[in-house]
């Protein structure tokens, strides 16, 4: 049997121990609950785009599940090898109601989608309308109304 000379097994070693892992990304942390909001109010939020790989990750799109997501400001076009990007993003409540659920999604060049689970709940703006017919006031007179009115602090958990 024939023992193979050490440049051979270095080699070897190289060969099939050291392989460069691809670029892999993940949003940190990938899920944000933006917590109780009433609708029409706008919710800013930060996430990190890390990448675990030994390779840069090259990005093709940043965007929102919807047109209630913005990102603004420049948006990175690739994440070094054991780096990470900062995404900034905002969420407008304005429509919404309940629970909501969207997504901030990050397409990499070649292997897909990552996602980040937006959460939150929105509550309805209460809106009172009153209706004054203006025509029973005599000209001259003055006539005062006052309408109770409570506002209340959102729960908290």
């Amino acid at each position: 049997m024939r023992i193979p000379s050490w440049p051979g097994l270095l080699l070897l070693t190289l060969l099939t121990g050291c392989q460069e892992r691809p670029a892999a990304l993940a949003f940190n942390p990938p899920m944000v609950d933006l917590g109780k909001m009433y609708s029409g109010q706008v919710c800013e939020l930060d996430v990190k785009l890390e990448n675990s790989g030994d390779r840069p990750a090259l990005l093709k799109k940043v965007s929102g599940s919807c047109n209630c997501m913005t990102l603004p400001g420049p948006l990175p076009q690739s994440v070094p090898a054991h780096g990470s990007a900062e995404i900034k993003a905002t969420f407008n409540s304005l429509g919404f109601s309940g629970n909501i659920s969207r997504d901030l999604m990050a397409e990499q060049d070649p292997s897909g989608t990552v996602l980040c689970d937006i959460r939150g709940q929105v509550f309805e703006t209460i809106k009172y309308t009153i209706n004054v017919n203006l025509m029973t006031i005599k000209p001259g007179k003055t006539v005062q109304r006052s309408f109770p009115f409570e506002a209340r602090q959102l729960e908290s958990d």
